[in-house]
C-alpha cells in the first residue's frame, strides 16, 4: 500500500513534530545533566572542605589522650610495644572518626614517651625500648 502525497506530507510533518520534540527533550536531557556534573563537583569541593575542617578541629592530643583512658591500662608489671599500640590507636580512630584522619606516626611517639616519662616508672632507654621504637608500661584493654 503506498501513501499518497497528501499522506506523506501529513506523515513527514509529524515525523519532523516528533523529532523536534525529542531533539528539545533531548537539549533538556542535556542541560539537566551538565547541572547535576557542575552540583556534583560542588558537593565534592564542599565535602573536602567538610574533612579539611573536621581534621583541624579535632586535637590529636586530645584524641590520643581519650584513646588511652578508654582502650589502655597503666601496668607496673606489663608493656606493650609501639607497633600493637599504634595498631590498636588506628583501628580505634577508624572507629571514632572515620578513615579520613590522617595519623603522624611521630606525634604518638612523641606522646607515648611523654606519657611515659610521667608514669611512677618513668622512662628508662633499654627497658622502654628507644624514643624511635617504645615500650610502655600500657596494656590494652580486651
Amino acid at each position: 500500500m503506498e501513501l499518497t502525497t497528501k499522506e506523506q506530507e501529513i506523515f513527514t510533518k509529524l515525523l519532523c513534530k516528533d523529532n523536534i520534540q525529542l531533539n528539545k527533550e533531548n537539549k533538556q536531557l542535556k542541560e539537566q545533566i551538565e547541572k547535576l556534573k557542575v552540583i556534583l563537583k560542588q558537593l565534592k569541593v564542599e565535602k573536602e572542605m567538610l574533612k579539611e575542617q573536621k581534621q583541624k578541629l579535632i586535637n590529636k592530643s586530645n584524641m590520643i589522650e581519650l584513646w588511652i583512658k578508654e582502650n589502655l591500662t597503666y601496668s607496673e608489671n606489663e608493656t606493650t610495644s609501639f607497633r600493637y599500640l599504634l595498631n590498636d590507636f588506628e583501628n580505634w580512630i577508624d572507629e571514632q572518626y572515620g578513615t579520613f584522619i590522617k595519623i603522624n606516626l611521630t606525634e604518638v611517639k612523641e606522646y607515648l614517651v611523654s606519657y611515659q616519662e610521667k608514669c611512677p616508672l618513668g622512662f628508662k632507654e633499654g627497658i622502654n625500648g628507644t624514643n624511635v621504637r617504645p615500650i610502655v608500661n600500657l596494656i590494652i584493654n580486651d
